[in-house]
């Protein structure tokens, strides 16, 4: 989960998927997603669309196109 820009609601998010049963990464930049992605595949990918200085759909262009990630759901 990359969210940047309101970290209590990424907390809050982050904890209410880990109460459903979830496992759940927190990533306020996007530096060492991808990385970490490829090195264990998450199931989706929730991406915060509106943050300040960037674009979350920039981002979820990057995962589309990285080999291995791209069949990987993307939302908002």
């Amino acid at each position: 989960m990359y969210w940047k820009d309101e970290s209590d609601i990424a907390r809050l998010v982050q904890h209410h998927l880990e109460a459903a049963g979830f496992a759940a990464r927190l990533y306020h930049t996007p530096t060492n997603l991808i990385p970490d992605a490829e090195r264990q595949a998450p199931a989706l990918f929730l991406l915060d669309i509106m943050v300040p200085g960037g674009d979350g759909w920039m981002s979820a262009a990057a995962y589309a196109i990285t080999p291995g990630l791209s069949t990987i759901p993307i939302t908002s």
